[in-house]
């Protein structure tokens, strides 16, 4: 999270596509909107499990979210609520950073996952709602859409009906997460799963010296071949795509089967990846990723070589499927209203220019967890805005939330002097208290908080809790 902040633009607060391991940046930006959704993902994932709530992670987020809102189309009838593709582009060698407004499928999916993640974890409506317009462009059954009912996939983007496999596998998944969707996803996986559209079987990787394919590094052991998925139909304008096994799109094709309850054939598709991983390198090398590609493709951008984003998909399918679109994301249709009904800090001091003591608060951070973990600060609470009367927060949930944990932190400052012969001291303290409460059968409950600390003060919260 540490480099990430330093990696990010500070002006638009956008990352790039890549950077150098050692130096950051690497040329000229290429900034896509999908890339980024998954970034900013990973790190709502990480703020919402962990509890951390940095300010300068809350900001980093806030940042790049605010740019994905940006991207969004709002002044074009035939394309409005759909996400565009990012800026930087090289035409003819020279680099332009003129924006790219092409709406891919692939990308609506992605920055989904952000949108929703930046709500889950400030509550703005704004990327809700920026988030349904996406779902509604997803949706089979909205006008418009995405889908092509006639071939049973989802298109390469608006008005682009090539054939790619991750529009076909990661679109399918998402349908089947956010829209509920068993139909659409089912037929985005048989679509996928033919030899005529994006399966090929019993390959090998390809040692080549050619421009375009070159590859002198990595074969499998004598003897073995891989089945898997190629990136894109061999039509239109990828006629000519090489039959090679692209392993982070056979990984999404893994992932849709596991959606849908087909755990052999993810297990399948997962073990061949792994062949891939347990392959031969030469000078003897140790190989630890996954290799991205069993072919070479320079005009396509495909290598055979080590990839993070193919060994990070298959951590993810076989430590934690959940944090792709995990289920508080999917199922967080209710709300649990969380409202302060009165809030009380005291404030005291004693003595007088020679000797005596004051005591106030700070401030008081509240936080939530629910039963599924989802950990949703508040607003925190400073003094002297001591009267928060029927002050309301909504965090989505889902629906069958019973127990949570309420979090309080109680900052205070006691404020010690005596003037002759005498010192001077002041302490900042931090009283930590967890209540465990459990709802009713209304799914709601009414409680007093004391925010304890040495001196015993009378400062409390009252509060009230429902679902929604």
């Amino acid at each position: 999270m540490n480099r990430l902040e330093f990696l990010q633009d500070k002006n638009d607060g956008t990352f790039d596509f890549s950077y150098d391991f050692s130096d950051g940046r690497l040329g000229e930006p290429l900034i896509r909107t999908g890339a980024i959704g998954w970034l900013v993902w990973g790190m709502c994932y990480y703020l919402l499990k962990s509890g951390n709530r940095s300010s300068a992670y809350l900001n980093m987020v806030s940042k790049a979210g605010s740019w994905i809102l940006s991207q969004q189309v709002k002044n074009d009838t035939n394309r409005n609520g759909l996400l565009q593709f990012g800026y930087g582009r090289y035409v003819n060698g020279a680099y332009t950073d003129a924006p790219i407004d092409w709406c891919s499928t692939e990308h609506q999916c992605s920055a989904l996952q952000a949108l929703q993640g930046v709500y889950l974890l400030t509550g703005q409506h704004e990327y809700a709602n920026a988030a349904q317009a996406v779902k509604n462009w997803l949706n089979p059954n909205s006008s418009p859409n995405l889908y092509d009912n006639a071939n049973n996939r989802y298109k390469q983007g608006y008005e682009d009906y090539e054939w790619a496999l991750d529009c076909t596998t990661w679109a399918g998944a998402t349908a089947l997460n956010l829209l509920k969707n068993n139909t659409a996803a089912a037929a985005c996986r048989n679509t996928a799963n033919s030899i005529s559209n994006f399966l090929v079987q019993n390959k090998i990787i390809e040692k080549s010296t050619g421009t375009n394919n070159y590859n002198q590094t990595y074969e499998l052991n004598p003897g073995t071949s891989v089945d898997g998925f190629k990136p894109y139909k061999n039509s239109g304008g990828y006629i000519g795509t090489p039959e090679m096994v692209w392993t982070e799109g056979t990984l999404g094709y893994a992932y849709l089967c596991m959606l849908l309850g087909e755990n052999a054939e993810a297990k399948k598709y997962v073990d061949e990846v792994i062949k891939l991983q347990n392959c031969n390198a030469s000078g003897g090398r140790n190989i630890k990723g996954i290799i991205y590609a069993s072919q070479t493709s320079i005009d396509l951008d495909f290598h055979v070589w080590e990839s993070v984003v193919s060994s990070a998909w298959l951590y993810l399918l076989v430590k934690n499927p959940e944090a792709i679109f995990p289920g508080y994301l999917v199922n967080s249709q209710k709300s649990l209203s969380f409202t302060i009904n009165h809030a009380f800090f005291e404030k005291w001091n004693s003595g007088n220019f020679l000797q005596g003591e004051i005591y106030t608060t700070n401030y008081v951070a509240i936080s939530i967890e629910t039963d599924d973990s989802l950990i949703t600060p508040l607003p925190t609470l400073y003094y002297p805005q001591k009267n928060f009367d029927c002050e309301t927060f909504a965090i989505p949930v889902r629906e069958n939330v019973s127990h949570v944990n309420l979090r309080i932190t109680h900052n205070y400052r006691y404020h010690r002097w005596k003037t002759i012969g005498g010192t001077i001291t002041e302490e900042t303290k931090d009283v930590i208290c967890v209540n465990s409460l459990n709802l009713d059968n209304n799914g709601q409950v009414t409680d007093n908080i004391n925010l304890h600390d040495e001196r015993q003060s009378s400062s409390y919260i009252n509060f009230s809790m429902s679902i929604n």
